[in-house]
């Protein structure tokens, strides 16, 4: 199964505990449950219990896979059912400044977790049991391993920002093509589920005809055999069963009227008679030549 990457936010919590200095930053980054309305795919969830973490990933500005967009390091850690991380903002790197200055002004920055993954797709949304919840999810994500984390600029609300949280997200229109191109796949999927069924449906009604066809031409084999006084065998009559219906009508019918042809009886007297008709044939030839 091919793997690609997927990105999904959570808020940017700095931890400002036993005087710190707003540089350290931790939270759940993902809490084990649904993740709702995921582009094309649906409500989605990610199976922690097969994914890899590293023992840190870089703090990223949006993304960026460039050493300027190093903000800070994270480190990631999945227990309970979740997956948290703990980390620390670079301010004195220029990303990494401007990361806790915005944080120190209460601007609402989230952080997007980007992780590689494989896709279970369910069509229609299945019910499984992962991360110790039960949820209803149209798509699972599976053998995750998680590449980087970026501080991002979305909005407030968590349903919109996990409605949006894809990296390589593609635009509305693109979306529309492929769920619509999704749905037609489902929908040919079914109409060969339906001629699946209706074939094997068929096939068995064919078996149950033949096996009709086979008793009633044995019955039709024993019947002749019969009228012609021949015992009956599965090995004599195998030859005769195996015949088409054409064939099989016409033997039937020359062996039976044969059968019914009464049989001349020859009589002794007849055929004692024969040589003294020959032999009165010779003697009228031996007359006729003495009479020259």
């Amino acid at each position: 199964m091919k793997k690609s990457i997927h990105n999904f936010t959570f808020a940017l919590t700095p931890d400002n505990s036993a005087g710190g200095d707003g540089t350290k930053i931790s939270g759940v980054a993902y809490s084990g449950g649904m993740l709702p309305a995921y582009g094309w795919l649906g409500d989605c969830a990610i199976d922690l219990s097969s994914i890899t973490v590293p023992d840190s990933v870089p703090l990223l500005v949006d993304h960026e896979a460039e050493v300027s967009a190093v903000a800070g390091r994270v480190v990631p850690t999945v227990s309970g059912g979740q997956l948290s991380i703990n980390g620390e903002i670079f301010a004195d790197v220029p990303s990494g400044d401007l990361v806790k200055k915005l944080l120190d002004r209460g601007f609402p920055l989230e952080l997007s977790v980007g992780i590689m993954a494989s896709i279970e797709e369910y069509s229609p949304a299945k019910q499984i049991t992962v991360n110790g919840q039960t949820l209803t999810v149209n798509a699972l994500f599976t053998n995750a391993s998680l590449q980087e984390v970026s501080v991002v600029i979305y909005g407030a609300d968590p349903n919109t920002e996990l409605a949006n949280f894809g990296r390589n997200r593609q635009e509305e229109g693109d979306n529309m093509e492929l769920a619509q191109a999704l749905a037609e796949r489902d929908a040919a999927q079914a109409e060969l589920n339906g001629l699946k069924e209706a074939h094997a449906s068929l096939s068995a009604q064919l078996d149950e005809f033949k096996a009709q066809f086979a008793a009633i031409r044995k019955d039709e084999v024993k019947a002749v055999f019969a009228a012609v006084g021949r015992e009956y065998s599965e090995e004599r009559a195998k030859l005769y069963e195996a015949m088409d219906r054409q064939t099989f009508a016409a033997w039937r019918e020359d062996v039976t009227s044969l059968a019914a042809k009464p049989k001349h009886e020859f009589k002794r007297a007849d055929i004692q008679a024969a040589p003294a008709e020959k032999s009165g044939l010779m003697a009228a030839v031996e007359q006729l030549k003495g009479g020259k």
